[in-house]
């Protein structure tokens, strides 16, 4: 018996709230003033610190994995990169599986695999201050991050040993790297 008093009391309560906030004015809120979006590049970019540059695994049954830092056309800006090849020979097809917001190229792992199980080449990195890429993050902006894309797609195509084919090159992502994708597109 407490318990259906409770749940009257609850629903009058509930009921109340409601009828009362259909009775306020509904209008705007008040304009408020934002500081300036910003841009940056060259800072933080790694330079002088971290050797740039890719080291590739022996060629095994499940492929070749290369890791290293390549540096952003933006800004030179060095970047965390994983290619993962697939077994056989190329010319491979090439998808840039990019991550979600405080991801990192790490991300995604599942996604990763399966397109290389189905003989794509995986083009991972971290997007510039996330994982351990260098630079700040610049939110989407088509003038940093749609470059570095850019620019890491092309240094993979045009490293001949790779043999990634420039013609069959996709994006994809997860959550912030879907919305880049969406981006690259564009």
């Amino acid at each position: 018996m407490r318990s259906l008093l409770r749940l009257a009391g609850v629903l009058a309560l509930t009921a109340s709230l409601i009828a009362q906030t259909g009775n306020e004015q509904v209008s705007p809120p008040t304009p408020q003033n934002f500081g300036p979006d910003t841009y940056r590049t060259g800072v933080f970019t790694g330079r002088r610190i971290t050797r740039p540059g890719l080291t590739c695994d022996s060629a095994s049954e499940g492929g070749r994995v290369c890791t290293g830092f390549l540096p952003s056309a933006v800004d030179r800006t060095l970047l965390d990169v994983t290619v993962m090849l697939p077994p056989g020979t190329g010319p491979h097809p090439l998808v840039a599986l990019l991550h979600g917001w405080g991801g990192s190229k790490s991300s995604s792992g599942d996604i990763a695999d399966a397109l290389l199980a189905e003989r794509y080449a995986v083009l991972r990195y971290s997007a510039r201050g996330f994982g351990d890429s260098w630079g700040q993050v610049n939110l989407s902006d088509v003038h940093v991050e749609m470059e570095d894309l850019r620019s890491m797609i092309g240094q993979i195509v045009d490293r001949q040993e790779l043999q990634i084919d420039a013609d069959a090159v996709a994006t994809t992502g997860a959550s912030y790297g879907g919305g880049e994708s969406w981006l690259a597109l564009l």
